[in-house]
């Protein structure tokens, strides 16, 4: 099931982006983040709108783009702030029907830091999240980045590992894994059953670029798609194919609309074979 990031059409009020997939014939999107929800003085209100705005356009928003890992020293203000933030976060996302939540791995950005404190700073913070993500029937898919640590699989799984939980997976995203030349088949087989969210795109070496899949020249390095789709087959993945593609918002209105339709026409025909 195709899927699509709501900040696509970052530009307008969510509402309307969110009418605007689903009029292309998008019905699973992922929401870019709950900042506005977190932000309204009448979030329970707003909540219901979204609600509303759903339901009758026939759409459900199945993952959202929630803590996006800013370094905290546990114990400290900014950590107890992350934690309190990212446990709202997960209560209203809950109340919008999503079922995972896409978070970053804290990073430091400090080469001094070395891996086990990583893990276990982050084995601390995303297990403070466990009994809320229990309470609230929700999952934290966390995502590959583009650096030594938690850029490939084994990172992840090793973090995942450490917390040793049922509500925890991986969000695998593409466009990370072709900017640092990692094998994306590899890494889908790697995560199995552990790949509960993606974010699709398209990408090369040394740059982050959230394309649309499938467009870009072969001959200039960019993603083998056919490779992805059997990996996919391989480990009989089932969750939505959720695209993530910021490189391509900045056009016009009328410009995005012409390629999301085409983007959806090459894309779901492309996507549903892996399925056979």
């Amino acid at each position: 099931m195709l899927s699509l990031y709501t900040n696509y059409y970052w530009d307008l009020p969510l509402e309307d982006a969110i009418q605007r997939i689903a009029f292309a014939g998008i019905k699973e999107m992922e929401l870019a983040g709950p900042d506005e929800f977190l932000k309204s003085d009448s979030p329970e209100q707003r909540i219901q709108q979204i609600n509303d705005i759903c339901s009758a356009s026939g759409v459900k928003l199945k993952q959202v783009h929630g803590y996006w890992g800013h370094w905290h020293e546990s114990g400290t203000p900014g950590w107890i702030a992350a934690v309190e933030r990212f446990k709202r976060e997960i209560v209203i996302c809950a109340k919008l029907g999503i079922e995972v939540i896409v978070a970053h791995p804290m990073d430091p950005r400090d080469s001094k830091i070395n891996l086990q404190k990583r893990l276990d700073i982050n084995e601390k913070f995303f297990g403070e999240m466990e009994n809320c993500l229990k309470a609230n029937n929700m999952k934290v898919a966390i995502e590959n980045q583009c650096d030594e640590y938690f850029g490939k699989a084994e990172g992840l799984l090793r973090l995942i590992g450490m917390l040793n939980s049922d509500r925890f997976g991986i969000c695998m995203d593409t466009s990370h894994l072709a900017c640092e030349q990692l094998n994306i088949p590899e890494f889908i087989k790697k995560s199995n059953s552990l790949l509960i969210a993606t974010h699709f795109s398209d990408g090369r070496k040394g740059n982050d670029y959230h394309l649309w899949p499938a467009f870009a020249r072969e001959d200039l390095k960019f993603i083998d798609w056919y490779a992805v789709r059997q990996a996919l087959r391989d480990i009989n993945y089932r969750g939505i194919l959720n695209f993530e593609v910021p490189g391509e918002a900045h056009n016009t209105l009328e410009i995005r609309d012409l390629k999301l339709r085409y983007a959806i026409e090459l894309l779901s025909d492309f996507f549903s074979t892996f399925e056979d």
